[in-house]
């Protein structure tokens, strides 16, 4: 013990940087001279996960702005912050009453002085007199999580990425969407700094913020701070669809915002069924307005989801990806990604929810794109039924990437050599992804006699090896062939793609997360 307290500082805090946030927890417990060097390391990039409702989760983040509070040096070093952040006051769920009833603010254990260093925070260090108002300061009284994310905020003055996740679970109706069941879920300032804010740019955590993200729609002020790249969003489309006014973009902003590159937006399957959306319609046609105040905009990632208990049922009119295409209208843009990772990982897709996502039209033309070079998305957004429908591509197109492909695939690829150097000239590599795979794969039954397996995600091999044993059999329930059955037309199939200069890569691995290479 004598020889750790003769180290340096320095030496602790290189040999901690290795180390996982548990092990470095460990080593505060054994020695006191890892305290002060492990508050380096742990308070650097905060977060708090997995919240609910109970003393143990406000106390730890009134702890985390204690600790910020006594630390100036270390609430400098902060450069990322993850904060689920719930929209009530000082409340719990009552199981006798069966509703949320309030809590008094001395029933939170140590909750006085954490209160106590809320309000010095505020008479001393909060620069801002927008943070000192009384709406802000009862908030902070009754235990108000958001009211502290905003004080988070204030006297974090280099944050750079930061993640704001309200629980909207439709399982906990008192929380977010029953009061609001005529709006969409949304980030409200007022929520965080006690009254109504215009700019957040003199507010420190926002004055160098680079990345916002959040499972809801996200505030025009934070939209418009001029150091904002990188922005995450979900479009929540199952209430009525009115978009609030902090939402909302102003009608006098003409401005455009020339820093961002790069937008990631979560969009709801009923995106590709227009006819049931409704009045959602609005959120759609605010997302297609939001891209035209980003004329720098380079990469778009669009993620596919559904709720944990959505069901794919065939709705009265045909699913496409149409709607979906002709929102996104820019000039600039380099990149497109739609992705439906997401639709296999929450729940798992039957066998008839997979062939109805077969049965999707494609896009009709993504020609309005004239910048695009790198298109990503499912196998059904190109082409349907052995490519006779198919989608028009971008005259610039250098990457293609098929996700979910089957046996069709490969007509379409050479339909698409033969015709190369006319109308995609600049096509240099086609990628496949497998994501449903996991759902499909090995999945065989037998009907009218016929053992049929669904291939639509297999590997190259094992679709080889499949076709040669079962020559004389359907190769999926459609009934269509592959034109891959054997080693020599896959090698003929490769050779005429190296000499148009086109090459080839198969991921058979599943993908998870966003695809951003």
């Amino acid at each position: 013990m004598a020889v750790l307290n003769d180290i340096p500082n320095e030496l602790l805090l290189a040999i901690v940087n290795l180390l996982g946030q548990g092990d470095v927890f460990c080593l505060c417990f054994v020695s006191r001279k890892f305290q002060v060097v492990g508050q380096d390391v742990l308070y650097r990039r905060p977060s708090l996960k997995n919240p609910n409702d109970d003393p143990t989760t406000r106390k730890a983040l009134g702890l985390l702005f204690r600790t910020l509070f006594s630390r100036p040096d270390i609430s400098e070093r902060v450069k990322k912050m993850q904060i689920m952040g719930f929209d009530r006051t000082g409340m719990h769920y009552s199981p006798f009453q069966r509703e949320w009833c309030l809590r008094h603010p001395q029933s939170c254990c140590g909750w006085p002085d954490i209160r106590d260093t809320a309000m010095e925070f505020l008479t001393q260090r909060a620069t801002d007199t927008m943070l000192q108002n009384v709406s802000h300061v009862d908030l902070i009284r009754y235990e108000s999580q958001s009211a502290f994310v905003g004080m988070l905020l204030a006297a974090t003055p280099n944050l750079e990425s930061l993640t704001i996740a309200p629980t909207i679970s439709k399982s906990d109706l008192g929380n977010y969407i029953f009061p609001r069941l005529h709006t969409a879920p949304h980030i409200d300032p007022a929520e965080y700094f006690g009254s109504p804010i215009r700019q957040l740019d003199h507010i420190p955590g926002f004055s160098r913020l680079k990345s916002f993200t959040s499972n809801v729609l996200i505030p025009w002020v934070i939209i418009s701070l001029p150091s904002l790249q990188t922005l995450k969003f979900h479009l929540q489309n199952y209430c009525f669809g009115i978009i609030p006014s902090v939402i909302s973009i102003p009608s006098h902003s003409t401005y455009p915002l020339p820093a961002f590159k790069t937008l990631r937006v979560g969009v709801d399957i009923d995106v590709l069924f227009p006819g049931r959306i409704g009045a959602p319609h609005r959120i759609y046609a605010y997302f297609k307005d939001l891209l035209r105040h980003l004329p720098k905009l380079q990469h778009l990632f669009i993620e596919i989801t559904r709720e944990e208990a959505y069901r794919l049922t065939p709705p009265n009119n045909r699913g496409c990806y149409t709607f979906l295409a002709n929102i996104i209208q820019h000039e600039t843009l380099e990149t497109l990604v739609i992705d439906t990772s997401n639709m296999v990982t929450r729940s798992p897709l039957w066998d008839t929810e997979l062939r109805f996502l077969r049965k999707l039209r494609p896009a009709e033309t993504f020609q309005h794109l004239p910048g695009l070079h790198r298109l990503c998305a499912p196998q059904e957004m190109f082409f349907y039924v052995d490519g006779l429908v198919m989608c028009e591509l971008p005259p610039r197109i250098e990457k293609l990437e098929i996700i979910d492909r089957d046996p069709d695939l490969y007509k379409w690829i050479e339909m698409l050599q033969r015709h190369h150097g006319g109308k995609t000239p600049m096509l240099r590599e086609i990628r496949t992804w497998k994501d449903r795979g996991e759902a499909k794969h090995g999945f065989e039954r037998e009907e009218g006699g016929t053992a049929m397996l669904e291939l639509d995600c297999l590997t190259l091999e094992e679709e080889r090896q499949y076709l040669g044993k079962n020559k004389n059999r359907r190769a999926n329930p459609g009934g269509r062939m592959s034109n891959l059955e054997d080693t020599t037309e896959h090698n003929e199939f490769l050779k005429g793609l190296e000499k148009v200069g086109i090459k080839w890569c198969a991921h058979p691995e599943y993908h998870r997360g966003w695809r951003t290479a």
